[in-house]
Order: structure tokens, then C-alpha cells, then sequence
């Protein structure tokens, strides 16, 4: 980013191609976040699974993983909202809308097992 940030722009051609170059590097600065949500999705498969058969003891920590997921895609969806309206290319644009869509029910989900964790204690 910082280097297509810093690329000329005193001309039309200039600032054409300093304006693709950021482009792309927000594609590829969308990729980590991306990649953050679909791990999150696979661990918090986990913490469901985790939850109902977990001991009084070990519940709490599987409430803890549960936040810890929802926490990590709530920063990977605003780095990913905030950063889809640079990025020009079509197919990566759908494909991170689609990302973004996800991540709403990812932390409803996290939600739901801190909430049935928090139950037992109730």
C-alpha cells in the first residue's frame, strides 16, 4: 500500500497507474482478512461442536475462544469494509462482498455459544 500511495501523480498517465496500483494492493491487502473470517469459520465449527459436551471447568475457556473468533472477524470486516471501495476489480469486489455477508452470521453464531456458556452459570 505504502508504495502505490507514493507513486507520482503529476500526470494523467501518472496518476492512472498510481490509481490501478492501489487498487491491486488493496485486492491483495484484502487477502488476510479474508483468509482471517474463513479460519474463524472453521474454529468456531469447533467451539459448537466444543460446547455442549465441555465440563463446567473447561466452558468458560470455549466461551473465551468464542470471542476471541467473533472478535477476529468483527476487525477483519471493518478492515474489509472499510477498504472495498478502492478496489475496482469486479470479481474481487463480489468475492469480498461475499466475505463481508458472512461474517454477520459468524459473530451472531460466536454470540450464541458465549450465550449458551453463560447459561449453564445462570
Amino acid at each position: 500500500m505504502i508504495a502505490a500511495y507514493g507513486l507520482p501523480k503529476d500526470t494523467a498517465g501518472q496518476r492512472a497507474a498510481r490509481s490501478a496500483a492501489i487498487a491491486a494492493a488493496l485486492v491483495a491487502a484484502a487477502g488476510p482478512p479474508a483468509q482471517v473470517i474463513a479460519a474463524a469459520a472453521r474454529l468456531l465449527e469447533l467451539a459448537r461442536t466444543l460446547e455442549p459436551m465441555a465440563n463446567r471447568s473447561v466452558a468458560p475457556d470455549v466461551a473465551a475462544a468464542a470471542e476471541a473468533i467473533r472478535a477476529a472477524v468483527a476487525t477483519s470486516r471493518t478492515n474489509l469494509e472499510a477498504n472495498l471501495s478502492g478496489i475496482t476489480d469486479p470479481a474481487a469486489r463480489d468475492r469480498l462482498t461475499a466475505v463481508i455477508a458472512g461474517a454477520a452470521p459468524l459473530e451472531a453464531s460466536a454470540a450464541q455459544v458465549i450465550a449458551a456458556v453463560r447459561a449453564r452459570y445462570a
